[in-house]
């Protein structure tokens, strides 16, 4: 019989009924007593200084971060004690993904039970539960608005029953949707979908609807599933395999603060631990040290479960890393921290060896990333979000990724596809038909590979899997024209991956990927939340500064007491945060969390301090902690000093006959400066129309153009405000041209030129100041930002003739192409630099420079830097108010690598540490005997007394290395980053080979 007489949607209607119907009533709990509650972290019962009040089915609650008692005593029908039941449970709408809205924490006799919300509405009580009344508590969370000014969020108790769970009709149920979805999936000219709709037809014959929930009804599902179990048998599926791991995804915060975080990791997590009692094939995969952490503190029994299920292998605690960090923005030795601190978290608490990284959701992926994986013991890494590129595609889901050094890891897309948009790739999947088919439709790599990976459950703001997505691989395991899937560990998968690409037993083509992994989308989260990306920066090296000063004092209580800062630091690295797409409240929190870290390395210091340094009223020491010399105008008690060519790791005390007043001129404006290095002209708006640089003989600017200009353009991106920066932004430009106020003064060792300038609401000081002992030029800018959906750049055109601009990042330097030629080339109009950028020519060049920024763009040799970021969402008031931040131009006549650009950029951002008392340690105790070898971390071993020394090269020269050491150690060996010993142990001097952008680590033995 024909297919097409309406059979679809007649049986679409009955599937539906058979939700329904699979439940036989027992009881329906018709009111609670209900508690208001603070929402303070692991709390299991209500206040009771509360007066109780009581809830009905049919009430509605409603509130903004409100959390609400609901609790009951449930006494079990005599004919039901002993049976299993279930518990149907609606008390609110919850958003997609868990996102926002309504979530709870059912509690069965004082035991944290499982997660309940829209997504997660059954409960199961197993015959041991159900022969004694049950104390049922349900703590409810009304969720917070999903971002943006705060709204009441209202919700209604809709449902609370209890029944029987009838298995034949349940099943039934599954495999009929299960089967009407492959149909629909499946190409019409597909044999199988033939013989999937007349089996589904013979089926629903057998169901006799006539009296639901009868006798005969249930006898009749029973047939009628006995028949598909019989009929369906996984047959004529194609040679493609599709493995499948259970996974929630749990933001650390972002539509909701660290404190919700705690919250849904012990709804999430108790959601697992139910389930794998009802399903033996289960496994479960969850990244994030830190989640882990915050269960361990709060929920202590949910983590002795998540223990015994990973000894069981059925819980793979893995993805490497402390949080799922942004990868454009951390530092260096942030990520490498993430993945130590991460990586010895899982081994220390579950006995499990990392060696994959999990970055599923994470906004482009610095070239730095592959060497740093290989040097940690990690050889594949797994995303998804390269998918939502908005201009290219990249062709390829597994590949070969090269590093900036060389190093070469296994990268693989999972390629499930999203359902409101198929081109993007998700890792909150489904088990379902559009899912297990779609992952291998969408595959760019079949030639090579045909065994994939989805990761199923709700995800971001956690949740997870649920009894439909296991039922549903049961129902798609058995289903013809699908691929054959099955449930395993991500780890066991990649190895398979592995041994796949390296044997190539398809004879396909295996792609490298030479070059950062740029994320076409999101490119505003490189200037969002300027407070914060300043803040990590300065945390960045002051930890490294509070590190090496713990070594120098044989500080051995120092690492214990840093852990926690760090541990703060690296959460606040967290995808959704540094990027500075979370709601305001994320931002207070992390504005206490950094001054708590702050405080800790203050304290830290001031203890290795009495170690390196005696106390003497008025005494300052001076201390290089950079790789290069350095150079700056000290200044103590209203006297000065310039402190010129201090070696690297080099400490002086100043004497108290260096000391001068300053001499401060003030000069008449005049629309110009002359130094010794430059002549700086400017207009009366305060645009500098020409920077000569006298010693080059040469003008810096292009003709009839200015330079240092505030240029600030309409930001209303089409979506995801905080996140996007449109191509089209350069459409709608204003210029700062309101200049307020200028005044020069002039001392013995530098200009300054102060200009104001105001922009409606926005006013903005800065002080230009220009050098006598360095060719930088120093822009030290405060900005009273109060615009709105504007974003803020300052632009340099420059007059270099260059096709390709250099870019400071993680451990080295990437050269991009600045020209426009391709969709490629075009699509990155914004990227991502640390310290600094620079354009050049032959002969010459000048980098821009800053302290605190990451976003720049240039275009026809026009280089600007990205200050601020006014979007209204999710942070409905991000960034206004009072901003600071120093950029620089740096002119030079060498290559950019032999120039002085990374002295200025180190000088700029690590000034000199300036210490009270003498100094009473080795004045100079690190050297080497070439340039571009830079120090990164020196610090005591995790495991023992040894210290640690990590330099990476930076100018992208080879060669030979000999360093000297001046504290005492009896040999050296190098390790990698997780500090194990991956070579001979040697006594001497240091002395190693380094390739271009090379990382080396080693252990100095005591």
């Amino acid at each position: 019989m024909p297919f097409d007489f309406h059979h679809a949607d007649r049986l679409k209607k009955q599937i539906g009924q058979l939700s329904e119907l699979r439940y036989q009533p027992v009881c329906s709990i018709d009111s609670f007593c209900a508690y208001h509650d603070k929402g303070e972290n692991g709390v299991r019962l209500p206040d009771p200084s509360e007066p109780p009040f009581q809830l009905n089915l049919g009430d509605h609650w409603k509130g903004w971060d409100q959390y609400l008692w609901l609790c009951t005593e449930l006494d079990i029908p005599e004919a039901c004690q002993g049976k299993e039941l279930v518990g149907i449970f609606d008390f609110g709408i919850t958003g997609a993904g868990n996102n926002s809205h309504f979530e709870s924490l059912i509690f069965v006799n004082d035991e944290p039970y499982q997660g309940v919300d829209s997504n997660h509405q059954e409960v199961f009580f197993p015959p041991e539960l159900t022969k004694k009344p049950l104390s049922l508590r349900f703590r409810l969370w009304s969720g917070l608005n999903g971002g943006g000014p705060h709204t009441v969020i209202e919700h209604q108790l809709r449902r609370a029953d209890i029944a029987i769970l009838d298995r034949p009709t349940d099943e039934f149920y599954f495999m009929t949707r299960n089967m009407l979805e492959t149909i629909e999936e499946l190409p019409d000219n597909d044999p199988t979908q033939g013989f999937l709709k007349n089996t589904l037809l013979a089926a629903f014959r057998m169901v006799d609807f006539s009296y639901p929930r009868s006798e005969d009804f249930y006898a009749s599902t029973k047939r009628a599933n006995d028949y598909l179990n019989q009929t369906l048998q996984g047959q004529d599926k194609p040679n493609i395999n599709v493995s499948l791991v259970g996974h929630t995804h749990i933001d650390v915060a972002w539509l909701w603060r660290y404190r919700h975080t705690r919250e849904k990791c012990a709804r999430s997590f108790s959601t697992v631990n139910r389930l794998m009692k009802q399903y033996e094939n289960y496994q479960f995969l969850q990244s994030q040290a830190q989640v882990y952490d915050f269960i361990r503190q709060d929920y202590p029994d949910i983590y002795s479960q998540i223990k015994e299920l990973v000894q069981a292998g059925r819980w793979e605690p893995s993805g490497s890393m402390w949080v799922e960090c942004d990868c454009n923005l951390s530092g260096g030795e942030s990520i490498v921290r993430q993945i130590l601190y991460g990586k010895r978290f899982f081994e220390r608490e579950f006995g499990y060896e990392n060696d994959f990284l999990w970055l599923p959701d994470v906004f482009g992926y610095s070239w730095a990333l592959p060497q740093i994986l290989k040097k940690s013991g990690i050889d594949t890494f797994v995303t998804t979000k390269i998918s939502w590129n908005d201009t290219n595609k990249l062709p390829y889901d597994t590949f070969y990724w090269r590093g900036i050094d060389g190093t070469e890891v296994t990268t693989h897309f999972i390629t499930a596809p999203e359902r409101f948009n198929s081109r993007y790739y998700t890792y909150n999947g489904k088990t379902d038909p559009y899912s297990v088919k779609g992952v291998w439709d969408a595959y760019q790599n079949k030639d090579t590979n045909t065994d994939l990976l989805i990761a199923y459950g709700y995800g971001d703001g956690g949740g997870g899997v649920n009894r439909d997505m296991l039922e549903t691989m049961r129902c798609v395991a058995k289903m013809p024209g699908l691929p054959h899937v099955r449930s395993e560990h991500v780890r066991d998968y990649l190895k398979r991956l592995n041994h796949t690409m390296a044997e190539n037993p398809r004879g396909g083509y295996i792609p490298t990927w030479d070059g950062e992994l740029y994320l076409e989308f999101h490119r505003g989260t490189y200037t969002s939340q300027a407070y914060n990306k300043k803040t990590n920066r300065r945390m960045e090296f002051a930890m490294r500064n509070a590190e090496l000063l713990a070594v120098l004092a044989s500080n051995q209580e120092a690492s214990t007491a840093l852990y926690p800062a760090w541990k703060i630091i690296l959460r606040n690295q967290f995808h959704d945060v540094i990027p500075g797409s979370s709601i305001h409240e994320v931002y207070e929190d992390s504005r206490e969390e950094y001054a708590q870290a702050e405080q800790m390395i203050k304290t830290v210091n001031d203890q290795s301090l009495n170690g390196i340094t005696r106390p003497e009223d008025g005494a300052l020491t001076v201390f290089n902690t950079s790789s290069w010399k350095q150079s700056e105008v000290i200044t103590q008690n209203g006297k000065q000093v310039l402190v010129q060519d201090l070696p690297p790791f080099t400490a002086r005390t100043i004497g108290d006959e260096e000391w001068s007043a300053p001499d401060v001129v003030a000069l008449p404006n005049q629309g110009k400066v002359e130094t010794e290095f430059y002549q700086i002209l400017w207009a009366e708006n305060g645009h500098l129309t020409s920077i000569y640089d006298r010693s080059a003989g040469r003008e810096l600017l292009q003709k009839g153009t200015a330079g240092n200009v505030f240029q600030l353009f309409e930001d209303k991106p089409r979506e995801f405000d905080a996140w996007e920066l449109e191509a089209s932004f350069a459409d709608k430009m204003d210029c700062v041209t309101d200049l307020r106020d200028i005044s020069i003064e002039q001392d013995a060792f530098a200009t300054t030129v102060h200009f104001v300038w105001k922009y409606k609401n926005t006013t903005i000081t800065q002080n230009m100041k220009l050098y006598s002992f360095s060719r930088r030029i120093d822009f030290q800018t405060e900005i009273d930002w109060q615009e709105r959906e504007k974003i803020l750049k300052v632009s340099f055109p420059l007059d270099i003739r260059a096709t390709s601009a250099r870019f400071d990042i993680q451990f080295g330097s990437i050269e991009r192409p600045i020209t426009r030629n391709t969709s490629w080339e075009a699509a990155k109009f914004e990227v991502v630099g640390h310290k600094w950028a620079d354009l050049s020519e032959s002969g010459y060049g000048v980098a821009l420079l800053n302290d605190c920024k990451y976003g720049y763009d240039v275009k026809d040799s026009v280089l600007r830097l990205s200050l601020l970021k006014a979007s209204n969402f999710p942070d409905y008031d991000a960034d206004r108010g009072l901003q600071t931040v120093t950029y620089s131009l740096f002119p030079h006549e060498e290559a950019w690598f032999e120039s002085d650009l990374e002295r200025e950029a180190w000088t700029l951002n690590n000034p000199m540490l300036k210490l009270p008392g003498t100094w009473n340690a080795p004045t100079s105790f690190l050297s080497f005997d070439r340039d571009g070898i830079c120090v990164d971390a020196v610090k005591k071993a995790e495991d023992s007394d040894s210290i640690v020394l990590r330099v990476h090269e930076c100018s992208g020269k080879r060669g030979q290395v000999n360093g000297t050491f001046n504290l005492p150690y009896s040999a050296w060996q190098e390790c990698d980053l997780m500090e194990r010993p991956c070579g001979e142990s040697q006594t001497g001097s240091l002395s190693f080979t380094i390739k271009p952008f090379e990382i080396k680590t080693f252990l100095l033995h005591p």
